[in-house]
């Protein structure tokens, strides 16, 4: 989490905050993208929420751990208020590293040095006391979009789906890692700092730039505690100040009602909050995290189940507990009846000290099963926005592509000035545009798209 962007004199100011996010890959085994700074633009007013140069450096973020997890990666609450249809992101360097550990790394090559504007449907507005959140959707599979040209270098062409999200966060679990700075005298919250590394004692303390107010308010009502060992705990015993942790739960961008402000402190109001679900006591790595297919189900909510790696010899004996939280990959709570077979599950746990095939289980986040998408590729030929069809000509064909209720189209370009994407409405296809589309073939024949990328007429 990093508080960026300068105290602006004057004028009303409103909070806002980038959460970044993606979906899995099938072809890498890590994305690793470096961001050296992220601007939001409107038609009188740039401002900067995060620059390398004055915020500790660039951050690098692995796309692909963020396949169950949002990140929350910039907080400002002195953005003016106003009216803001643009966000720019400055990224230089993209690392892809293949499943095959023997292939080297991919660095692609960045359009415009990396300069990547982002150009939502509609423009989004700050409004002072009103927290906003932007989502930046990195899918893996089509938002980064990496195509093999004929001498065999890869292209990197962004696309990036912006949620524009106010009060009413909703979205995956977030996972911040830190030190607890201090605790409310109810036990109701805790502030937690977010460290740099981990500590290699029991303890840890909140670098400077962090006490300075960069640091999370994290709820505790509806959390879970998991000490070192994997096992239950209880709260008040475990979380105490100096304690190095990691809390997972949801963002609340506004301060909860009167009734739950007795269990906050003064100054945690000012911070971002966090409904924590499970909170993991040590350092990073004192939890581990297993994905794999479900091979053995539960039967009830105390009951393991097995999972089946890829490449290990043993499934895992994942072993639910009191208090083990369960969710879908996009942040739905689920029981343990969702743990099925087949079924893809990410489980967050300390494996035991006397079997080392059973993992003691804090957090299940299951797959609950999205279809996989289709691509096809065609150059548009008729667009009826009555019907919300667009006819495209393919190399097998003509094909009718119907849009999805909550389907987007995006506009990709690249010049010398830099990336740009754009999302559009259909009627802004037109005629001889080469699209791409990704969906579900349709039991009427149409092909049901959800996304559909365009690129410019006279591209």
């Amino acid at each position: 989490i990093i508080t960026a962007g300068p105290q602006w004199p004057g004028g009303a100011t409103g909070s806002v905050g980038i959460v970044v996010t993606d979906a899995p890959s099938a072809e890498f085994s890590a994305i690793n993208l470096t961001i050296e700074g992220i601007d939001l633009i409107g038609d009188t007013q740039h401002v900067t929420l995060f620059d390398a140069a004055t915020d500790g450096g660039a951050k690098t973020i692995n796309l692909l751990d963020l396949s169950n997890f949002s990140y929350l990666f910039a907080v400002s609450q002195s953005v003016p208020v106003g009216s803001y249809n643009k966000i720019r992101l400055y990224v230089s360097d993209i690392a892809l590293v293949p499943q095959d550990t023997t292939a080297p790394v991919i660095h692609p090559q960045l359009p415009a040095n990396g300069k990547i504007d982002l150009n939502p449907r509609e423009p989004f507005t700050v409004v002072s006391g009103q927290p906003l959140y932007l989502q930046l959707d990195f899918d893996a599979n089509k938002s980064i979009q990496i195509v093999t040209t004929g001498n065999g270098k890869y292209v990197f062409r962004p696309v990036v789906f912006v949620d524009v999200l106010g009060t009413n966060f909703t979205g995956k679990l977030v996972r911040i890692h830190g030190a607890v700075q201090s605790v409310a005298s109810d036990g109701g919250s805790f502030l937690l700092c977010p460290i740099a590394a981990a500590a290699t004692s029991g303890t840890a303390t909140p670098t400077t730039d962090w006490e300075s107010g960069h640091c999370v308010a994290v709820l505790t009502a509806d959390a879970s505690v998991f000490d070192t060992h994997g096992d239950p705990a209880v709260l008040g015993d475990a979380v105490v100040p100096g304690a190095e942790l990691t809390a997972i739960g949801f963002i609340k961008p506004t301060p909860e009602p009167a009734t739950l402000t007795g269990s906050i402190s003064g100054d945690q109001l000012e911070h971002v909050l966090l409904s924590g679900e499970v909170i993991e006591m040590g350092p990073l790595g004192t939890f581990s995290t297993v994905t794999g297919t479900v091979s053995q189900a539960p039967t009830n909510s105390l009951d393991g189940f097995a999972l089946s790696t890829a490449g290990a010899s043993t499934d895992t004996q994942a072993q639910l507990q009191n208090g083990t939280k369960i969710f879908s990959k996009t942040g739905q709570p689920l029981d343990y009846t969702a743990i099925t077979l087949d079924r893809t599950a990410s489980v967050d746990g300390v494996f035991s000290t006397t079997d080392p095939v059973v993992l003691k289980s804090a957090l299940v986040v299951v797959d609950t099963g999205a279809q996989n998408l289709s691509l096809v590729s065609g150059t548009v030929t008729v667009v009826d926005i009555g019907a919300g069809t667009v006819t495209i000509t393919t190399s097998t064909g003509d094909l009718v592509v119907s849009l999805l209720p909550d389907a987007h189209v995006f506009q990709l370009q690249s010049t010398s000035s830099g990336a740009f994407s754009t999302e559009i409405g259909l009627g802004d296809l037109q005629p001889g545009q080469r699209v791409d589309v990704y969906g579900t073939p349709g039991v009427t024949g149409y092909f049901n798209a959800s996304t559909i990328l365009a690129a410019p007429l006279s591209s």
